[in-house]
């Protein structure tokens, strides 16, 4: 999610009015006459408000002869809290030496003789030993269930809670019986660490947080937006893929995705039946420039899966860059 769009939301929820006009249409759309009256408002005041909330997403408007009926925009209001401070604009805390020291200590406490004596309670904590375990698995290699259980296995005998734990917190994705590693997970190790260090990690300027960003890795890719409802998906690239996910997310949630036939599934099936997969990432090569091999792996993945018609969402069969598919 972009900045400015998370700020919209956040400035359109801090008024009281807004809460309870959303509370009146939590349980039915809603004239806004209607909502005047049962909030003891002028017509105006409402109508001002209901902009406010429909320019941020929060609700929808319809006509109905000479009335304009609204609605709650359930996608985005269904969204978990941290989409909305995870902005793809932003930069990404890098570890120090502090954060590594943490991650080391809580490693250090779990495990004994490298096996895991019993998984965390605490939240940062439980994410830093799943991502103890996510390290096991390298990016860009497809592995069958029997591998990911002989690579948990010897480590803690519950392999099972620890496998969907790191499908469910974004480590692994699951296609039928096929594993894969994301990369990276930089937002997820940020957030971890940033709990418990906030005050440290505090920077004191512009400057610093624009260098810093600037030496954030970024990776390069193909990736596959899935409806796993019925099969269909949306072939993607982007040179950068820690953001297209949410930037997808946020403009379906608010109903914007320029994608007409993925928008309407995604309304018709719910977001839970859609997943992100990252299907292949450039390998570096100092003699090839990241783009061009990009559209080298574009053009691969589109004659390899052949993602339109019925089975895809692509909209035509022209070879192109097809990072905003």
């Amino acid at each position: 999610m972009k900045r400015k769009e998370s700020l919209a939301v956040m400035k359109a929820l801090a008024d009281e009015t807004r809460l309870e006009i959303l509370q009146f249409l939590k349980g039915r759309p809603g004239y806004g006459e209607e909502l005047a009256a049962q909030l003891k408002l002028t017509a105006s005041t409402v109508s001002f408000h209901l902009n406010k909330l429909e320019q941020a997403g929060l609700v929808s408007k319809t006509k109905d002869q000479y009335y304009a009926v609204y609605a709650l925009r359930e996608e985005l209001l269904d969204l978990p809290v941290r989409e909305f401070f995870s902005f793809d604009d932003a930069p990404l805390v890098l570890h120090d030496s502090r954060l590594e020291a943490y991650r080391k200590k809580v490693v250090a406490s779990f495990f004994k003789h490298n096996i895991l004596q019993q998984m965390p309670t605490q939240k940062k904590k439980r994410l830093i030993v799943l991502e103890h375990f996510a390290r096991k698995f390298t990016p860009g290699v497809v592995y069958a269930e029997q591998d990911v259980t002989a690579m948990i296995a010897p480590q803690y005998a519950d392999y099972c809670t620890i496998r969907r734990e790191l499908i469910d917190e974004g480590y692994l994705s699951r296609d039928g019986q096929r594993y894969r590693r994301l990369e990276p997970a930089f937002r997820r190790t940020a957030e971890t660490t940033r709990t418990h260090t906030h005050k440290d990690e505090a920077m004191g300027s512009m400057k610093e947080i624009k260098m810093h960003y600037k030496l954030l890795p970024t990776t390069a890719g193909v990736y596959q937006i899935r409806n796993n409802a019925n099969g269909r998906f949306l072939l993607g690239s982007s040179l950068n893929l820690h953001g297209p996910w949410n930037r997808h997310k946020f403009s379906l949630a608010t109903g914007g995705h320029s994608n007409k036939a993925l928008q309407a599934d995604w309304n018709a099936y719910g977001a839970d039946q859609f997943t992100f997969d990252i299907l292949a990432t450039v390998k570096e090569d100092p003699d090839v420039h990241t783009s061009d091999a990009l559209k080298l792996l574009e053009e691969e993945w589109t004659k390899k899966l052949d993602p339109y018609g019925e089975q895809g969402y692509n909209k035509d069969n022209v070879v192109k860059r097809i990072r905003e598919a």
